[in-house]
């Protein structure tokens, strides 16, 4: 189970306080860790309920470590939190397979990112994990490598696809489609077009003027200008 949307974090009061405090230990020796003792999330983050304040009216559950940031440098809203602890090559997963440090609520190892950088860095037991971190994969899970013309970069979300899948998939896709499909795929295709209006043109066929669709448009759409370009191309054709 994972918490709701956004909302915003509650300030620390006394109580709250203290049931949050019972469930950090003592600063790891070694690393600086705390780990977080109360309930976790499946993905691995510690969990803590806030009773509400209204009578006959659930609580609400946030991520420990957002609570932790949250009351010491202000609610941080829909940003990012990045644990600074974590270390893709040296990280050590928990019973679940998730990095151990996604537990940690000493503040002083978090610290605000981008989504796509948090992304890159991996995520151990997860389909995103690598080694050396995500960013550094030289090939995609299919074997295809990464060159600059197999590449698709989408930088406002900080992916990267591999093209020759992502064409596959499309094809795939397309090819499962039925033909209501096709036709309601293809007209949301060319309403997202960006229309230019072309300089109105002579006919290279008939000679009167036409409003061209495509810049090396040539010929108007009249129907008797299409019977003979027609006629012509068989013609030619057929060698006479």
């Amino acid at each position: 189970m994972e918490p709701l949307p956004h909302s915003p974090i509650p300030s620390r009061t006394p109580e709250l306080g203290a049931s949050f405090d019972a469930n950090v230990p003592a600063p790891d020796p070694e690393t600086g860790c705390q780990f977080w003792l109360g309930q976790k999330y499946t993905t691995g983050y510690g969990r803590f309920y806030v009773p509400s304040a209204e009578k006959n009216k659930a609580g609400r559950q946030y991520r420990a470590h957002r609570v932790a940031y949250a009351w010491k440098h202000g609610d941080p809203g829909e940003a990012v939190i990045d644990h600074l602890c974590h270390d893709p090559i040296l990280c050590v997963p928990d019973e679940n397979g998730w990095c151990l440090h996604r537990s940690c609520v000493n503040v002083d190892h978090l610290g605000l990112t981008t989504r796509g950088e948090n992304v890159r860095r991996g995520i151990p037991g997860s389909p995103l994990w690598h080694p050396v971190g995500n960013s550094n994969k030289t090939h995609c899970d299919n074997g295809h490598e990464f060159t600059t013309e197999n590449t698709y970069e989408d930088l406002k979300r900080g992916w990267r696809q591999c093209v020759t899948c992502k064409a596959a998939r499309a094809a795939k896709t397309y090819a499962e489609m039925t033909d209501a499909d096709r036709d309601a795929h293809n007209a949301k295709r060319r309403a997202r077009r960006k229309h230019i209006t072309y300089d109105i043109r002579p006919c290279q066929c008939c000679g009167l003027d036409y409003q061209p669709m495509r810049s090396d448009s040539r010929f108007c759409t009249r129907q008797a200008c299409i019977n003979v370009r027609q006629t012509e191309n068989r013609n030619r054709r057929l060698g006479r």
